[in-house]
């Protein structure tokens, strides 16, 4: 499926100089060092490959593409449908960055080719799709469904392998690279940790409030779950005990950051996390603290309308930090 061609160009930004002053004496915050405009009118869904150069997004206007964020350059339109734009509301990249999925409102998914552009595959999912995840290759799909269903799917040769049952909605999935864990985040208050291959629940952690996002280091060792305005914890996978509790102050203001996006780094003893207010902070899990935070900015200070960080990675040859916002923008971020 070929892309059509752009219709309109990217625009970079240099935004530090006036983000700093907005930010003088701002609790430590730094600006990002630049931004480049990928959507109009703000994304439905974002995803980045794993070191951040490369990302798929659906547009509110323009629907899905592959962008190539270090020249700000769009690679590929991916619509399922010639001729139109396409609500895309999930996307995912897989861990090596050779093939990218997308899935739409009306229940397709489908896999790209992220070298040549071209689908692979078009499937009718399960059900309504509230999120995505893929393994290392892309041979498998983890896919969150609106009818309280995780599903493992195959979506290199179509099928259902294994089914998962919440109590309502599921927001947020994630999946190691090898398939063997998943985890999965439910309106039902509930953050569940399954064994792939017998299905089995390993842990069951209740957050006290809607789930939003969930995520899995590489090697399994660790699992993020935030809940809604709510506790955000960093667990041992093995033991299902706490490691960090990252709203610390949630039992006495009974309400904390709500984390919209979240990604383990560096041989995952670091965590990139996003919230819903534009921050973004750079945790070590070994000391458990923060090392760097930065203030997405708006599209302009005189607009009312803020960001909520979708996306996260960070390439280890530069340090440099990406991220998506659901205003259109992409961010480059330096520690």
């Amino acid at each position: 499926m070929p892309a059509s061609p752009n219709r309109y160009t990217p625009r970079l930004t240099i935004t530090a100089a006036v983000a700093a002053l907005l930010l003088a004496g701002g609790c430590g915050f730094s600006a990002e060092e630049s931004n480049t405009e990928l959507a109009l009118q703000g994304f439905y869904t974002a995803a980045l490959s794993t070191d951040g150069k490369q990302g798929v997004v659906g547009s509110i206007v323009h629907g899905g593409s592959l962008w190539d964020l270090t020249q700000g350059e769009r690679l590929f339109n991916w619509n399922h449908k010639a001729g139109g734009a396409s609500e895309i509301v999930a996307s995912a990249i897989s861990g090596d960055g050779s093939v990218a999925a997308t899935a739409d409102g009306q229940r397709t998914i489908v896999l790209w080719s992220i070298s040549e552009g071209k689908s692979l595959g078009f499937w009718s999912a399960p059900g309504e799709i509230r999120d995505l995840a893929l393994t290392e290759r892309g041979g498998l799909a983890l896919l969150g469904l609106s009818d309280n269903r995780v599903v493992l799917f195959n979506i290199r040769e179509g099928g259902v392998l294994t089914t998962l049952l919440h109590e309502d909605i599921v927001n947020s999935v994630d999946i190691t690279p090898d398939s063997n864990l998943a985890i999965s985040g439910s309106d039902d208050y509930h953050a569940k940790l399954w064994d792939t291959n017998s299905g089995r629940l390993l842990q069951d952690w209740d957050l006290g409030n809607k789930l939003v996002t969930v995520a899995l280091s590489s090697n399994g060792r660790y699992a993020l779950t935030a809940a809604q305005s709510g506790r955000a914890v960093i667990w041992d996978s093995a033991s299902g005990e706490v490691v960090h509790e990252l709203n610390k102050y949630y039992d006495l203001m009974t309400r904390g950051s709500t984390y919209s996006a979240a990604r383990f780094i560096e041989s995952d003893n670091q965590l990139l996390l996003g919230t819903t207010s534009g921050e973004v902070f750079l945790f070590d899990i070994d000391s458990g603290t923060i090392s760097h935070k930065w203030q997405l900015s708006k599209r302009g200070w005189w607009e009312p309308t803020g960001v909520s960080v979708m996306a996260l990675a960070m390439d280890p040859g530069t340090n440099k930090v990406r991220a998506l916002g659901s205003n259109g923008l992409s961010y480059q971020l330096a520690l």
